[in-house]
């Protein structure tokens, strides 16, 4: 048990938990090690809402603006227009491109 004590002092001296002569209680804390928590929040929530809102299209960084429902299996999907088959943009969409994002989404390449 000598090891969880020398462990724990350690750790409580790293991160500025061990209370100083002359220093309120956890100040070292709250100034140093703790003050990064507010940032790592920030960054894990940037982080979590662009995985939500994300292409579902495997590597694809896009934004998906648009929902497509699999007539297969029911499920929704976000997709940006790049990848929607029935997105209008400058080409025709084909049966093709249709019967390729429908082996897109179910994970067949």
């Amino acid at each position: 048990m000598h090891w969880f004590y020398l462990l724990q002092h350690w750790l409580a001296y790293e991160t500025g938990s061990e209370n100083t002569a002359g220093a309120p209680p956890n100040y070292n804390f709250w100034s140093g090690f703790g003050s990064d928590l507010g940032e790592a929040t920030l960054i894990a929530a940037v982080l979590g809402t662009f995985k939500k809102h994300n292409c579902h299209t495997r590597w694809c960084w896009r934004i998906g603006h648009h929902a497509f429902k699999d007539p297969l299996t029911g499920v929704e999907y976000n997709l940006c227009r790049k990848h929607h088959p029935l997105h209008p943009g400058r080409r025709q969409i084909t049966q093709n491109d249709i019967d390729e994002m429908g082996r897109m989404l179910n994970g067949e390449h």
